[in-house]
């Protein structure tokens, strides 16, 4: 649990630090700048383990589809969301990922999903609708959100799926080698979507791609990873729902992001009815 402790609160981090990259390059080239510094890293993980293992054909693929849903659809849909958007709305809308998690569960994965759930899934949108509709004009984006929002779908996705292949190989080979794959699925779409767009380079953006890069992305990967190899994917929503604490505070205190009342009461919903989905039955 640790770990999945430590991996949440890097990935609310992360929309903060997002905004200082953004200053300086388009969304596109910041993902793919973070993706690249975490590959090199891991580069001596996946060869050592590689040298040592066969991948058969179907874990072959598998990595591949983990690999193109985790890093390059997931991040480059949160970033270009977070683009349009401040970083409390987008964090906010991170908080939907542990319902994700559920319902997907129910619908793709046989895992029934009971009427509490259903009941606090729509509190969450209320506060969703409530977060966009109160916030101050031109700080909520509604298409930044949606993107933010589809994404937490498509990571709800990943996390069922790989929790076999992590079994199966480990936590340390699974995080580099989903990095390096993902990372070159990325350099396509990163190129044509960023083709043409200045970089603005700054101390601040330079540190934040840096920190995106290796904390981020990297040690919140591994450190997810190895937590999914002990808690179901299930539970590991309850960590799911601490990410965006941590990144609304974090907008408010370092990007002086203001929330007005109905928006910081959207926050609040949206937050308490992802923690309550999470908790055992008997004890809500």
């Amino acid at each position: 649990m640790p770990y999945l402790l430590l991996a949440t609160f890097l990935w609310g981090t992360s929309f903060v630090a997002g905004k200082y990259a953004i200053a300086m390059a388009d969304a596109a080239w910041v993902v793919l700048f973070r993706l690249l510094i975490a590959a090199c890293c891991t580069l001596p993980a996946s060869i050592r383990f590689l040298r040592h293992h066969r991948l058969s054909r179907a874990q072959c693929k598998a990595l591949l589809l983990l690999a193109l849903l985790t890093y390059p659809v997931t991040f480059l849909l949160q970033f270009i969301g977070l683009q349009h958007t401040s970083a409390a709305s987008a964090t906010t809308m991170i908080g939907l990922a542990p319902l994700m998690v559920i319902l997907v569960g129910h619908y793709c994965f046989h895992k029934t999903a009971s009427a509490r759930i259903w009941l606090l899934g729509a509190v969450a949108f209320l506060g969703v609708f409530l977060l966009v509709g109160g916030s101050p004009r031109g700080e909520v984006s509604v298409f930044g959100c949606a993107l933010v929002f589809v994404s937490t779908i498509v990571a709800a996705f990943w996390v069922h799926l790989s929790v076999p292949m992590l079994m199966e190989i480990g936590s340390r080979a699974y995080t580099a080698l989903t990095l390096q794959l993902g990372t070159l699925l990325t350099l396509a779409p990163a190129l044509w979507l960023a083709h043409g767009t200045p970089i603005r380079w700054s101390a601040s953006g330079i540190a934040a791609i840096v920190y995106l890069g290796l904390g981020c992305s990297l040690l919140a990967a591994w450190a997810w990873n190895r937590g999914l190899q002990d808690v179901p994917a299930e539970r590991s929503g309850i960590f799911l729902a601490l990410e965006p604490t941590f990144g609304v505070l974090l907008a408010v205190v370092c990007l002086s992001e203001r929330l007005a009342p109905s928006a910081a009461l959207g926050v609040a919903l949206v937050l308490s009815a992802a923690a309550l989905a999470m908790m055992p039955r008997g004890r809500v």
